[in-house]
């Protein structure tokens, strides 16, 4: 099975979320910055993305930029609180920048392994 990337700068978002889709059965390689989720995408096995936009150093949206400059084929869900502008921006600047999919915060984790499992096309993690 592929792994799922989670990215965010928030230790314990980073923690609930890799743990919520740890319980759904998926393996999660947690990173804190794009430029550390690059190296993480460049080792392999990566088959989705979840990271936030609003990040110190590389944010999300020059993330989605790089992951569909050089990981075409890896899916990407979005997610942010805001920041110095609107949510609503973040998520339609990530949506129309490669996105898959978009999340507002807060969210529930299970909208989050909801979305997850529709990317992957499946109901439940392969065994």
């Amino acid at each position: 099975m592929k792994k799922i990337l989670v990215v965010d700068d928030d230790p314990d978002l980073l923690g609930a979320i890799c743990l919520a889709l740890t319980r759904a059965g998926y393996a999660t390689v947690p990173a804190g910055d794009g430029k550390e989720a690059l190296e993480r995408l460049a080792e392999g096995g990566i088959g989705l993305v979840v990271s936030d936009i609003v990040m110190p150093g590389m944010d999300g949206l020059e993330l989605i930029a790089e992951v569909r400059r050089r990981f075409a084929g890896v899916p990407m869900i979005a997610m942010s609180g805001g920041g110095r502008l609107p949510t609503e921006f973040h998520l339609r600047y990530a949506a129309s920048s490669g996105a898959c999919r978009v999340l507002a915060k807060p969210f529930l984790l299970a909208d989050l392994v909801s979305l997850v499992r529709e990317l992957y096309g499946v109901e439940t993690p392969a065994a």
